[in-house]
C-alpha cells in the first residue's frame, strides 16, 4: 500500500511540475522602453527648470495625479514617487540646496539602474513566456 501511495505522489509531482504555467508579462518590452524614456525625460525636465515654483508645481501635479504611467518590474515606480516627493519637499521655499540636489541626482541614478534591472527582468520574463508557449504547442 505504501508503494502505491509513493508512486501516486511521485506521478502527481511530475505531472504538476511539467504543466506549470508561465504567465504573460505585465508589459511589452517596447512599452517598458517608452515608459523608461518618459520617466527619465519627465524627471530631467523638472530638474532642468530654473524656477523653483514651476519645479514644485510640476512635481506636485505629477505626484498627485500619477500622470506618468508606471508599470513596476523592479523598484522603478516606487523610486519615481520618492524622487517626485523629494523635489516637492525641497522646492517649497526655493531652489533645492546643494545637498538636496545631490540627493535627488543620486536617486535619479538609482532610477536609471532600476530601469536597467527592470528591462533585464522583463526580457527574461518574455523569454520564459515565449519558451513556455513553444512547449505548449508541442
Amino acid at each position: 500500500m505504501k508503494k502505491i501511495y509513493v508512486v501516486l505522489v511521485v506521478c502527481l509531482i511530475q505531472f504538476t511540475g511539467c504543466s506549470s504555467k508561465v504567465d504573460r508579462p505585465k508589459i511589452t518590452i517596447s512599452d517598458y522602453t517608452t515608459q523608461a524614456l518618459t520617466t527619465k525625460g519627465v524627471v530631467q525636465k523638472i530638474m532642468d527648470e530654473n524656477d523653483h515654483k514651476k519645479m514644485h508645481d510640476i512635481a506636485l501635479a505629477l505626484e498627485s495625479s500619477r500622470a506618468v504611467s508606471c508599470v513596476s518590474i523592479s523598484e522603478e515606480c516606487n523610486l519615481l514617487g520618492q524622487i517626485l516627493n523629494k523635489i516637492v519637499n525641497s522646492t517649497q521655499k526655493g531652489m533645492p540646496s546643494a545637498t538636496e540636489s545631490t540627493e535627488i541626482y543620486s536617486m535619479i541614478n538609482q532610477l536609471d539602474n532600476e530601469l536597467k534591472i527592470g528591462h533585464e527582468k522583463l526580457a527574461l520574463q518574455w523569454g520564459e513566456y515565449i519558451k513556455s508557449q513553444g512547449q505548449r504547442a508541442k
